[in-house]
């Protein structure tokens, strides 16, 4: 049986320390989502800020690693759903050899209200149009979590499929 890691920052260790540690665990592949730290303004890094005051993530450690092993890594994005040219960026990613998902992060309660208010419907609609798995991380104490799962289980028909997975988490710091 394959097993796959849902979700690595091999950028951390670097990509051969991570396959030698894959290759020990009898890991076969794993999705690469590249994290360096969060920033001052709660950005999580790496990437740039945009006119808009929103921010772009960028992998390319992620990228290089699908590239050089595709039988290993295949890699994620983070993105921002009030990046102002969120249809063009994901567009940009879909030809990437290697892309596979596309993640966010609804950190407070009230992104979670934002979100459930129809906040990330322009992302939604990219995620669907090129039917993409889609995660959203709700980490911390007041958590996101109950206003992203009604907003998804809400969804018109028309909407629909939408792969996506919420997941709960406590934050760390580090994801």
């Amino acid at each position: 049986m394959d097993i796959v890691d849902a979700q690595v920052h091999a950028n951390m260790l670097g990509t051969d320390v991570t396959l030698a540690i894959m290759d020990a665990l009898g890991i076969q592949s794993a999705v690469f989502d590249e994290f360096e730290a969060p920033g001052e303004g709660g950005e999580l890094h790496p990437g740039y800020r945009l006119p808009n005051g929103s921010f772009r993530n960028v992998g390319p450690n992620a990228e290089a690693a699908a590239l050089r092993h595709p039988d290993r890594f295949a890699f994620l994005m983070r993105v921002d759903p009030t990046d102002p040219g969120i249809e063009s960026w994901i567009e940009t990613l879909t030809a990437a050899s290697g892309f596979k998902a596309l993640r966010t992060t609804v950190f407070t309660p009230a992104e979670g209200e934002v979100f459930e208010g129809g906040g990330h419907d322009r992302l939604l609609r990219a995620v669907q149009s090129h039917n993409l798995p889609f995660f959203v991380t709700c980490p911390g104490p007041g958590s996101a979590f109950d206003p992203v799962r009604r907003a998804l289980s809400r969804r018109p028909i028309r909407h629909r499929p939408l792969r996506c997975r919420v997941r709960r988490a406590p934050r760390t710091g580090n994801d």
